[in-house]
């Protein structure tokens, strides 16, 4: 029964995500969404600079919280350099291949909020919806994989039962593992511009 509870949370999570292009957001959340998408393009390549986190030590005072926030950075720089990796390997179903950065908790921006800059909370929010979609459409790439096993009976014959995946068993309205994954890095992608400009909006040393 609980198995069952969390594909239906799941599935509703999906239609929840296929929302129609007319009906997207042109706030700053949706400017970072075409901005992710354009970058996916051309994802920041191998020998690209990126902010060393190690800045920290510019950083005025920098207390736990922005120590968190600049490792997570660290770590979504790093897994925006490795779509198809990631892609292939929920594909794949392999444990071993990149996986999404834990998400900075909110309650770690709010510390940091009096010292940051004006739209440093607004940023904040951004970066906290990107990672959501991206969270959960990995969940949903996931559930396409897990195995069900399907049982049918034709009249003056034995039951056949088989097991396969998921997102190919008839009824399941699932897309793609592919597609879930993809979709997951594009806003992974949009989380990381937010977060380098989340870190870009704390005070540094003077």
């Amino acid at each position: 029964m609980l198995r069952l509870f969390a594909l239906a949370s799941l599935l509703a999570v999906a239609q929840s995500l296929q929302l129609p292009a007319a009906q997207q957001s042109t706030t700053r959340r949706g400017a970072i969404a075409a901005a992710g998408a354009a970058l996916a393009v051309r994802v920041l390549p191998a020998g690209a600079a990126i902010q060393d986190p190690i800045n920290m030590l510019s950083l005025k005072n920098p207390s736990a919280a922005a120590k968190e926030v600049l490792t997570t950075q660290e770590l979504l720089n790093a897994f925006v350099k490795n779509e198809e990796a990631f892609v292939m390997g929920q594909v794949d179903a392999d444990e071993k291949a990149p996986q999404l950065p834990r998400a900075i908790p909110f309650t770690t921006f709010q510390s940091l909020e009096k010292d940051a800059g004006p739209e440093f909370m607004e940023i904040a929010i951004d970066y906290a919806e990107a990672m959501r979609n991206a969270r959960d459409l990995t969940k949903l790439a996931k559930l396409t994989k897990q195995k069900v096993s399907i049982s049918s009976k034709e009249p003056g014959k034995p039951r056949v039962t088989m097991e396969i995946e998921y997102g190919l068993a008839e009824g399941s309205n699932l897309g793609s593992t592919k597609e879930y994954a993809g979709r997951a890095f594009q806003e992974a992608i949009g989380a990381n511009i937010a977060l380098n400009a989340a870190v870009d909006a704390l005070p540094k040393k003077k």
